[in-house]
This record gives structure tokens, sequence and C-alpha cells, in this order.
């Protein structure tokens, strides 16, 4: 996105559309409590499989 001529950078996490994040998001959910990590949150990772770091072993499913 472009704002003045600048770039302007927006995370869009898999998290939004997760049954399991904190409502209302405050970058924890079900699968980490103190933080979701910056790899997810930039869309890097799209957590299908379980991370080492988590804290269980849930993983992205879509809201219904």
């Amino acid at each position: 996105m472009k704002l003045d001529g600048e770039k302007q950078d927006s995370y869009f996490a898999v998290c939004w559309d997760c049954k399991h994040r904190s409502k209302p998001f405050d970058n924890t959910c079900k699968a980490f409590s103190k933080s979701v990590p910056l790899r997810i949150l930039e869309g890097k990772n799209k957590h299908t499989k379980p991370l080492p770091d988590q804290d269980n072993d849930i993983v992205f499913e879509k809201e219904e």
C-alpha cells in the first residue's frame, strides 16, 4: 500500500481467519499464549504444522 508516495508495511496474518485467535486479537491465541511469532504475523508461516515454541499442538483452523 502507498501513502503519500511512501511504502507502508502492513501485516496480514492467518491469525485473522483462525478460530483459535484471541478476541479481541492481541497477538496471542490458544497456541501461543505469550505472543504469536513474528514469522506468522508477517505471513511467512501459515501455521499448518505445530512449531517447537508453541504451547501445544494447535494449528490454524479457519473460523466459520
